[in-house]
């Protein structure tokens, strides 16, 4: 009989204080919930994340990102939405409204003035988390990619656990061009690698579009032949006498070479960047006519 209520005794005293944090997280969050309902938005995400704290649920992660939505801080909606979405399960579930809420943060990030950033951490360690110094000290997140907005950031990685050091990335944002960043970690007592490398974005948006305007240059080329080709047809059968003719063949020579150059430049350009991965930059392409002929120039920065 005494070993039946030691038993009971320490089964209460374990399910006691997990019923009070689950009561008291439950408060955090109605709290929370009366707070956004009076426009409190800020107050309203520390009591979610008070209730977090005391009882880890996807839906915490879910109000957050709501509250980030009325405050219209879409990097920071991002992030939640996106830990929302990956902790939702059956005893947990994702609220109707979040394919909704994931569509506005998207076209909304579509129209900021912010960049998309891909984070790395070398090595990849697991549990490595990063923070970033326009979101608050306690927002965290594994390595991804988030969008920032214009201006200077600081990123933190931390390994979370012994024989690696916290490191930390300097990162100035000027345009919407994306970003790969690499942030290295130390051992500690090493002094290499102190600056965390930033890398240029692969160059497969620009490369791909290079080829593809290639080939419908180089298409619109053999259009133009065809146009040469009618008025030599013409000239040497005595059709259509006159300018006519003459004006379509040279016409349509000139325009055939100068967009076969340019079709072939473009092509050659983004075979050139999908080969090598470089720097995403500008290219630019320009054509000369001139009398019997044009100059074609093509060019890029790396």
């Amino acid at each position: 009989m005494k070993a039946v209520r030691i038993r009971a005794m320490v089964v209460a005293a374990v399910c006691i204080p997990a019923l009070a944090r689950a009561d008291g997280a439950a408060d955090r969050q109605a709290q929370g919930e009366q707070l956004a309902r009076d426009g409190r938005y800020t107050e309203a995400i520390d009591a979610f994340k008070a209730a977090e704290r005391l009882e880890p649920r996807a839906s915490h992660s879910c109000l957050i990102a709501l509250a980030y939505i009325r405050r219209e801080l879409w990097p920071q909606a991002e992030v939640f939405l996106s830990d929302c979405r990956k902790r939702a399960n059956a005893t947990d579930p994702l609220p109707d409204w979040v394919p909704l809420a994931e569509q506005q943060i998207a076209e909304r990030l579509q129209n900021a003035n912010v960049a998309a950033i891909d984070i790395k951490v070398e090595p990849e360690i697991p549990g490595t988390k990063i923070t970033v110094s326009s979101f608050a000290p306690d927002e965290v997140f594994e390595p991804r990619t988030i969008h920032l907005a214009f201006g200077h950031h600081v990123l933190i990685a931390d390994p979370g656990g012994p024989g690696f050091e916290r490191s930390r990335l300097e990162l100035e944002i000027t345009g919407k061009t994306p970003q790969h960043v690499v942030i290295k970690l130390n051992k500690p007592g090493e002094t290499i690698a102190t600056n965390p490398v930033i890398e240029p974005p692969p160059a497969y948006t620009t490369d791909k579009t290079l080829i593809k305007a290639g080939l419908i240059v180089g298409t619109a080329g053999l259009v133009a032949y065809g146009v040469m080709s009618i008025g030599w047809y013409n000239i040497r059968n005595g059709f259509s006498p006159g300018t006519t003719s003459e004006t379509l063949y040279d016409g349509g020579r000139i325009a055939a070479v100068s967009l076969w150059a340019i079709g072939a430049g473009l092509l050659g350009t983004g075979l050139y960047l999908h080969h090598k991965h470089g720097k995403e930059a500008p290219v630019i392409a320009a054509m000369l006519l001139r009398e019997g002929g044009g100059v074609v120039t093509v060019g890029w920065q790396r």
